[in-house]
């Protein structure tokens, strides 16, 4: 928290004695990011270097732990599922999803019939075919 909080210090006056905030680059969140040089350098220059080595030393085993439970986690196929195929199969999964959170013991079964084969009928000319509804 106090590394953050000077983090945050640290940024204030960079930006304020005119800082290079062109090379911030924003995020889809809106939020700015800084370029990992530029944060080191400013952390370094708010906490002084040896409080930062201490801090980074003690979150770099933290990091070292969760990179390996995101690779595990990317590698493990038997919980996965692709997205769904139609909006019927989104909320059904929802459904369930919901019944879930609730406490409700539910059986493994497909969460939507299969779609219904549509065939096609020609309306007109050559090349002109329309779904028909089943």
């Amino acid at each position: 928290l106090a590394a953050r909080a000077a983090a945050a210090r640290a940024a204030a006056a960079a930006a304020a004695a005119g800082g290079e905030e062109e090379e911030d680059e924003e995020d889809d969140d809106g939020v700015m990011s800084v370029p990992r040089a530029d944060r080191v350098r400013l952390l370094k220059a708010a906490m002084g270097a040896a409080a930062y080595e201490r801090q980074w030393k003690e979150q770099r085993v933290e990091l070292r732990k969760v990179t390996a439970s995101r690779r595990r986690s990317l590698a493990a196929t038997d919980d996965m599922q692709l997205m769904p195929s139609s909006l019927e199969e989104a909320r059904a999964r929802a459904a369930l999803v919901a019944l879930e959170a609730a406490g409700v013991e539910i059986e493994e079964a497909p969460l939507v019939p299969p779609p219904k084969k549509r065939r096609r009928v020609s309306v007109g000319g050559r090349g002109s075919a329309v779904a028909a509804p089943p």
